[in-house]
């Protein structure tokens, strides 16, 4: 028969289960908070790779973005980084900023290098990557028609990547020039419908901006495209004859 002390109760059967309770509560939580804190840093470390990796290439890029040319080793040194941060991170700027810089390095080979070609192809694959993760950035889809120009694409390929960039960045001014310049080459690839947003296009920048009016008549003019432009500004009455004045204004082309 068992003697209990006289200054000491028994411990109730349901109090030690509490007390069990209670230590595999804590162990339970500890736990988790150990398996969250190890899950978070393993989100951390890739970004914060990703992140060292592309300073990298920020030289090769703060020089483009400036209208300056950056150097082989910059643009090499920046490729490199901007693979490596792929590898841990994936995103859409990267891709189309490695196709960017991919591009620089072709346009400064010759045409009978075949690493000319490797930076091209890689170029298009990296645009159409980013594309499909951010398919609204207008300038990569410009990117792209050009490097498929460089590739000797076919031109539907080509203007279909150009009415993709006109679809998503109409208003952005630094692609006006340029995009209609390949327009220029390309139209006659264009359907029924997309001819009619390339003319409804030329006359928005038409109107919007008069100092654009002389560059883009000479741009046409080197083409031998001025009849597109012509045509595009048919409709607009006083757009047409702001065309006639501007037309007897503008140089001849030498013969």
């Amino acid at each position: 028969m068992d003697v209990v002390p006289p200054n000491r109760k028994p411990r109730k059967q349901s109090t030690r289960r509490e007390d069990r309770s209670r230590r595999r509560g804590k162990l339970v939580s500890i736990v988790a908070s150990a398996s969250l804190g190890l899950a978070l840093l393993g989100l951390a470390i890739p970004r914060t790779v990703a992140a060292w990796a592309s300073i990298e290439t920020q030289p090769a890029l703060e020089k483009f973005w400036a209208g300056k040319a950056p150097s082989d080793a910059e643009l090499a040194a920046g490729v490199a980084g901007l693979r490596r941060a792929l590898v841990w991170v994936p995103s859409p700027r990267r891709l189309t900023n490695l196709a960017l810089l991919e591009l620089e390095q072709a346009r400064s080979r010759k045409f009978a290098d075949p690493e000319r070609g490797v930076l091209l192809a890689s170029a298009e694959q990296h645009l159409v990557d980013g594309l499909i993760a951010n398919p609204a950035d207008g300038i990569a889809w410009f990117r792209l028609a050009v490097v498929r120009q460089m590739r000797v694409g076919t031109g539907r390929a080509i203007s279909v990547a150009l009415m993709q960039s006109l679809d998503m960045a109409p208003d952005m001014r630094l692609l006006w020039l340029p995009r209609i310049g390949m327009f220029l080459v390309y139209w006659r690839t264009l359907k029924d419908d997309e001819l009619a947003a390339l003319r409804s296009h030329l006359r928005t920048i038409w109107s919007a901006d008069p100092n654009i009016r002389v560059p883009l008549l000479q741009l046409a003019q080197s083409y031998g495209e001025l009849p597109v432009i012509s045509a595009a500004l048919e409709s607009d009455a006083q757009a047409k004859g702001e065309f006639g004045r501007m037309m007897s204004l503008l140089p001849k082309p030498p013969r």
